[in-house]
């Protein structure tokens, strides 16, 4: 999903369905796979800036906290990016070409939530089972009288 600025129009829209599953590494184990992940928005072409409004779109693939099983999570998220000389620019402009792909998957990284958990798995199994340590166990006989 790159874009140069020095052949597009002032304004632009956009509207694509990218694959972001090859930007998953071993340090985002919990996110398994981002292969529809739908962009709708518009561009705005300015002499030294520019200006992205998207939305963004996805059923994300996450790992359960618990079971690591598949879970789907859908995510729906807005975002305005500016790059440039601008005084509230987010990134450079770089060679006059935006590569938006790794952004829009910062993006969902910082919007996913840190757990996710399969709607049919057992808490209790994984909970640890509460000791009373040895020597306030007489304690629990006055809290009972």
């Amino acid at each position: 999903m790159k874009y140069d600025l020095a052949i597009l129009p002032g304004f632009s829209t956009i509207n694509e369905v990218i694959n972001l599953t090859p930007y998953i590494t071993e340090t985002h184990h919990e996110v398994l796979n981002l292969d529809q992940v739908s962009i709708v928005g518009t561009l705005e072409n300015y002499l030294n800036y520019c200006v992205i409004k998207i939305n963004v779109k996805t059923d994300a693939v996450l790992a359960c906290a618990l079971t690591l099983k598949p879970v789907i999570y859908p995510l729906d998220f807005n975002a305005e990016i500016i790059f440039g000389e601008h005084p509230e620019a987010d990134y450079v402009l770089e060679n006059k070409v935006l590569d938006l792909e790794p952004i829009i998957f910062a993006y969902i990284l910082s919007e996913k939530p840190y757990s996710v958990y399969s709607e049919n798995v057992d808490r209790t199994q994984f909970e640890k089972k509460r000791e009373i340590n040895p020597a306030f166990s007489g304690l629990e006989d006055l809290l009972k009288k």
